[in-house]
Formats: structure tokens, C-alpha cells, sequence
């Protein structure tokens, strides 16, 4: 996993490199030591905003969510593969924020910036902590803390990133209405994803207290809820 993590990384720093040499050519004449234009700049501010608010904003809550709303045998599997899809997503939203930053001439030397990289990182802790608490319990039938760590780090790394989303519209001076868009979605998924607990934890209950034997859950998509 390290290895893999690594190597992405590595790709998209090489993909970033690559990028900015093409424009280094391109310098804003008007605006030394900016790279590019500013066309591209926006372009460049616009596509880091939207695909890294698609996986931190929707991708990632969703994910969590499906694990309450659906009974699947199968649910385990098909959130794996729906959070590694906002993985891949994250990493790319990353990358263009690396493009982006050199554009502007000021590679992490900004709180958005730092902060970032700093939670894109700790994302990338989530799978490994699934994976083992997912073991644990598939061994022992039993829950630890590993299952707690992985939850409760996956919803703060989203409020992060969510905060982290916020303060990145703010650097790039994004328009009243494309704050009031983010803010309504970020409203609307929390609504969704709150909801979708309510539901959850009223159903769990309603089922203990019947102790009705007949209506059962697989215990992975309850250890990973």
C-alpha cells in the first residue's frame, strides 16, 4: 500500500512537471512571476475546485452513506470500490492543485496549500485503516478500535476538507454565486448523510428490541458504518 501510494504520487508529480514545462513558456509578461495566462489560471482554479469538491463533497460522504441505506451481501465490496473511485478523484483534484499552485508561483507557501497536502495525505490513510479493521472483524467477529478510528477519521478529514474547500474559494476570489452553489451542496449532502444515520441508527434499534431473528444484516456493512 505504501509502495502503490507512493507511486501516485510520483505519477502525479511527474503529470504536474510535465504541465507547467509546457507553459513555462507562456509566462504572464503582464504579471511577473506568474506562470501561463489568465485564462488558464481560471481554468486551472475552476477544474481544481470542481473535481476535488466532487470527491471530498460527494464522492466520500455518499460512500459512507450507502453502508446504512443498503442490505446487500455485497455492500462491504461496493463501498471499497466507490471510496478508491474518490480516491482516484482526490488525486487527480491534487494534481491540479500542484499545476495550479505553480501557476501562481507559490507552491506551498499558502495555508489552503499547506493544509491541503496535509489532509490529501491522511486521506490516504483511510484504506489501509479499512482494510484492517475489515480483517480484524472478518476474523474475529469482534469490533476494536480500529473500526472507530476509521470512521471518526473519515468524517473529519471530509469537515476538513469541506472547511479546506471553503477557504480555497475565498483565495481564488470565486464569485458570491459560486460560493452559494458550494455551500448548497454541501448543505444538501449533509442532510442526506444525517438522514441516512437517523434511519440507520432507528432500524438497528427497532431490531434489537424485537429481536426478530429473521431480519439480519451483514456484520461487515455494520462494522464499517
Amino acid at each position: 500500500m505504501a509502495k502503490l501510494i507512493q507511486t501516485l504520487f510520483l505519477l502525479i508529480s511527474l503529470v504536474a512537471t510535465c504541465i507547467a514545462a509546457k507553459n513555462r513558456r507562456d509566462d504572464d509578461e503582464n504579471m511577473p512571476g506568474l506562470h501561463g495566462n489568465e485564462s488558464l489560471r481560471t481554468k486551472a482554479h475552476i477544474a481544481h475546485g470542481t473535481v476535488i469538491s466532487v470527491a471530498i463533497v460527494l464522492f466520500f460522504p455518499l460512500g459512507a452513506t450507502m453502508l446504512r441505506l443498503s442490505s446487500s451481501k455485497n455492500i462491504v465490496w461496493w463501498h471499497m470500490v466507490w471510496q478508491m473511485i474518490g480516491m482516484f478523484i482526490l488525486f487527480v483534484g491534487f494534481g491540479l492543485g500542484c499545476w495550479l499552485s505553480y501557476l501562481h508561483n507559490e507552491l506551498w507557501n499558502r495555508g489552503h496549500e499547506v493544509f491541503g497536502t496535509v489532509l490529501v495525505g491522511l486521506f490516504f490513510m483511510q484504506p489501509l485503516l479499512g482494510m484492517l479493521h475489515h480483517r480484524y472483524f472478518t476474523l474475529t467477529g469482534k469490533k476494536n478500535y480500529k473500526r472507530d478510528l476509521h470512521v471518526w477519521l473519515g468524517r473529519i478529514l471530509i469537515a476538513l476538507g469541506i472547511i479546506n474547500g471553503g477557504t480555497g474559494i475565498k483565495l481564488a476570489a470565486n464569485t458570491t454565486s459560486g460560493a452559494i452553489i458550494y455551500g448548497v451542496i454541501v448543505g444538501v449532502v449533509f442532510v442526506v448523510y444525517v438522514c441516512a444515520w437517523y434511519w440507520s441508527y432507528r432500524h438497528k434499534t427497532e431490531g434489537e428490541t424485537t429481536q426478530s431473528s429473521s431480519e439480519t444484516r451483514d456484520p461487515d456493512s455494520q462494522v464499517l458504518e
